[in-house]
């Protein structure tokens, strides 16, 4: 895989566009396989600035485009407690014990 700076809206709808079009798939189809419409597909492309990531994300794991983000080293820590804190109380609210959320989650 070649990594790419992704850095507006713009540049996702490019992304997308280009494996789409490589892969030989076609917007409507991609639309209803990564459950969107084909509008929502259409303004990705084109790069409106008011797509909703949730759905753009969708879309992408549908074209096997992976998402990462580089942060600084220095917040590494702190995104890592937020994440354990989430898990634990995602796991109370689903009643199973803070542990399994701990042994679930490695």
């Amino acid at each position: 895989m070649k990594h790419c700076t992704v850095g507006s809206v713009a540049d996702i709808g490019q992304v997308v566009c280009a494996v789409r079009k490589t892969h030989g798939i076609r917007q409507d189809d991609l639309a209803g396989s990564a459950g969107v419409s084909h509008v929502y597909l259409r303004d990705l492309e084109h790069g409106k600035d008011t797509v909703q990531m949730g759905r753009a994300l969708k879309v992408l794991e549908e074209l096997g485009v992976r998402v990462t983000v580089e942060i600084p080293d220095d917040v590494h820590e702190r995104l890592a407690a937020m994440r354990e804190k989430t898990a634990l109380l995602l796991a109370e609210g689903a009643g199973r014990s803070p542990q399994a959320a701990k042994v679930r989650r490695t």
